[in-house]
């Protein structure tokens, strides 16, 4: 029998635990990684192609697993003895709800997070679909444990909107804000996970103080330097939120989302599209792909980075075909967004759009936070008619969109879906379209394009519609016709 020790960090065991039970237990929790077959080491066979997440301190003298991936040595039933040494949260507020009335899920997600497990209570994740309400969840999490609590965003965008939000359903909410260039922390605080990352030893003081920790679009945390202190924290509850999590130990998973489940744990309660759009909470989208098949005698052997530099980002041909798209759209009465992940892109997007005559502005991680919100205030009342940004696609909240474009040619099943902000009933929004393209330039480009195009397909409630190799650009335009 091997001891493991569960604290608030890390759970434990022996460094001398017999070695054919630490590669029991190394295979229970280790996962394959999406897109090894590009990284060298596995290559050339100097990795596996999995994240292990036992490691061994040689400082401590013993094993270190991450409590997120506990369940999966419960689940096994091992011959495991479980010593709880967790530190439990001693000091709680009354706070008062004034918001609206969680719906039916949304209760469900907070009774499943709150949920007695033994020594699983209190870590997991809430896979909820992009516009469920993930902030409403939150603050009734915050609200019914009174506990002190440190909820994370990825940007400064969402970082004042969650704000609003908190103060919106607490009554005289004790919310602080570090990001956007202030370090006012509070008992209950949001945090932009850039401005923690710059004050490591600030971060570090805020995290040990924390007993509810709540890490929205949580899949960022690939990066070791910022999942280092979300792993070394202190706190009781930790909780993911997210849109999109994709982990499966049998098929290749995100990075972003094994350290996601790592730092938390499993899934506590998931909620299907499919079940907001039947309720009415999600407008059902219309996904039209667009064929690119101009070639530009680009040689299929080439890189995928200058692939995608000539055929994606540069391509005149192509960005062209985007700026048809757009104008058709805005031409149509709607209001336009295309993202991209490249400043390149943005630039030459929008001045293709302005030279057309057409109300078109651009949002990147530059733009101040102040100018951020005025081009989206001006947007959603339509005095802008096209935005072109490089960090929309997560969490920004743009009811009367209708239009989404996405001008990238990436595979992430995460950045497809965190893209779709169109989806949000809004008094008289009647259409939701996202528009995306099918690469045939380079067998890279051509297997992502497959890839998103198949992700559209397995979601039900969508309507997918690709175009035909005849299809001028007007042929496909915007049709308004019953899908």
């Amino acid at each position: 029998m091997v001891k493991i020790s569960v604290h608030n960090d890390f759970a434990t065991f022996p460094a001398d635990t017999p070695p054919e039970i630490v590669k029991r237990l190394d295979r229970l929790t280790a996962y394959e990684v999406e897109g090894k077959q590009y990284v060298e080491a596995f290559k050339k066979h100097y990795w596996d192609g999995k994240e292990h997440l036992i490691k061994l301190s040689r400082r401590l003298g013993c094993y270190q697993l991450p409590m997120g991936v506990l369940a999966d040595v419960v689940r096994a039933g091992l011959d495991v003895d479980f010593e709880d040494l967790r530190r439990r949260p001693s000091e709680r507020r009354a706070l008062q709800w004034i918001g609206h009335e969680p719906r039916d899920y949304q209760r469900d997600a907070v009774a499943a997070a709150l949920k007695d497990r033994g020594i699983l209570t209190g870590r997991g994740l809430l896979h909820l679909p992009i516009r469920a309400g993930k902030t409403l969840i939150a603050a009734k999490l915050i609200q019914e444990t009174g506990l002190r609590t440190l909820f994370t965003v990825p940007s400064d965008l969402l970082l004042h909107q969650t704000v609003a939000s908190f103060q919106e359903s607490i009554a005289d909410a004790p919310v602080g804000l570090v990001g956007g260039g202030e370090w006012r922390p509070d008992w209950i605080t949001v945090a932009t996970v850039q401005t923690l990352l710059a004050r490591p030893e600030k971060a570090s003081e805020l995290l040990r103080g924390v007993d509810l920790l709540i890490m929205d679009e949580g899949h960022h945390l690939e990066a070791p330097e910022w999942r280092k202190p979300i792993l070394a924290s202190d706190a009781f509850y930790k909780l993911g939120l997210s849109a999109t999590i994709w982990i499966n130990p049998e098929e290749e998973s995100e990075r972003g989302a094994i350290w996601l489940k790592a730092a938390t744990g499993p899934i506590l309660h998931k909620v299907s599209m499919k079940r907001l759009m039947d309720e009415g909470h999600l407008v059902p989208p219309i996904i039209d792909v667009y064929p690119i098949e101009k070639p530009d005698g680009f040689p299929a052997r080439a890189s995928f980075a200058k692939a995608y530099k000539f055929l994606v980002a540069e391509s005149e041909y192509r960005n062209s075909a985007i700026a048809d798209l757009a104008e058709g759209a805005a031409i149509a009465g709607f209001r336009v967004l295309i993202d991209t992940g490249r400043l390149a892109q943005m630039t030459r997007l929008r001045e293709m759009l302005r030279a057309r005559g057409f109300e078109c502005e651009a949002i990147h991680g530059k733009t101040p936070s102040k100018k951020r919100r005025e081009i989206l205030l001006e947007f959603r009342a339509n005095k802008i008619q096209i935005l072109v940004g490089t960090i929309l696609g997560e969490g920004v909240d743009i009811p009367e969109l209708e239009v989404v474009i996405n001008a990238e040619a990436m595979k992430s099943k995460t950045a497809v879906i965190q893209r779709m902000r169109n989806l949000t009933e809004c008094a008289g929004k009647t259409r939701a379209h996202m528009i995306d393209f099918a690469d045939a330039t380079h067998p890279i480009l051509a297997r992502h394009s497959a890839a998103r195009l198949a992700l559209y397909k397995g979601i039900r409630g969508f309507t997918v519609r690709s175009g035909k190799r005849d299809d001028g650009i007007q042929k496909f335009l915007f049709r308004v016709d019953a899908p």
